[in-house]
Formats: structure tokens, sequence, C-alpha cells
């Protein structure tokens, strides 16, 4: 694990980006983000964008899932069965689907990057996180949102579930 405040290597343009290691819903998820990014509290999300931006939110939802019947890497391998693009970090063992959708949101049309990452945390319990990183579709080309999303990417892949919470 990198330690709050660590330099990540990013290899779109080749440049070191400073990043945090945040830990939210109770101490249960923790992962990187963007050291400029502030924290917004939503209902049952937490939200993270620069201040200001006009392109470029992020938001995380976590759910649990209590295995009664069946063991927690089979109902894990059942939700990601028929999800897009799956992959498992090394690492961490997470399950990765990541996905795109066209959306619009108060007349903006807006395109949305999707992260769904999950595992086993306990001998009965399985998290998953749903991130996504919403841009307005004009800036969904240009460099610095290829570069985020590349960011993203790596650092929610890492994402660490921590079982004794």
């Amino acid at each position: 694990m990198l330690p709050r405040n660590s330099l990540l290597y990013s290899p779109v343009e080749a440049e070191q980006m400073r990043v945090d290691r945040i830990t939210i819903f109770d101490g249960r998820l923790s992962f990187l983000i963007p050291h400029e990014w502030k924290q917004y509290d939503e209902d049952e999300n937490y939200l993270y964008c620069v201040p200001n931006t006009e392109s470029g939110w992020f938001r995380v939802t976590l759910a649990e899932t209590q295995c009664f019947r069946e063991l927690p890497a089979e109902v894990l391998r059942g939700d990601f069965a028929n999800r897009q693009n799956v992959t498992q970090d090394t690492e961490t063992g997470n399950l990765v689907s990541a996905f795109e959708h066209d959306s619009e949101e108060e007349g903006q049309r807006i395109h949305v990057y999707y992260w769904v990452v999950a595992n086993v945390v306990q001998t009965d319990l399985v998290r998953t996180a749903i991130f996504s990183y919403a841009v307005l579709t004009d800036c969904m080309l240009d460099g610095e949102t290829k570069e985020m999303v590349s960011l993203i990417t790596q650092n929610v892949t890492k994402s660490d579930f921590d079982p004794r919470s």
C-alpha cells in the first residue's frame, strides 16, 4: 500500500501526481485519489472533485452481501458472471468490471465511467464498491480526462476492503 500523500507515476502523460489514501464508510474501504480533490458527503455516497470544476465528478458507493447459503467466493463469481470487461487484480484479488454510459443531467450531456470492484472480506461477507467518474461529453476526449480515467482505473482496482470493519 502507498502511504498518504505519496506520489504515483501516471503512464498517460509520464508525469507524477500527488495522491492521498482515503478511508471511508467507517473504515471498510480505502483507495487513492488525487490530492487536489475535495470530499463532499452525499446521502449514501461520497463525492470528490476539484473545487469549482466544470467537469470531473467522482462518486463512491459501497454495498455488502451477507452470504448465508453460498460461499462468498461463489456469490462473488455469480455477481460478476454477466458483467462486462471483468478482470482480477493479481495483487488484491479484487474483481473489477469497467464500463461506460452516456447520460444527461440538468440538460447537460455527460459521459460516465464506471468501475464495480468487489472482494470477499470475511468468511460470510462480500463487499462491492461502485465508483463512477462523470465528465461533460465535450470533455471526454481531452488529454486531462484520459489521464484521470487511467489514474482512477489504476487506483480503484487496488481498493482495500478492510475485513475488520
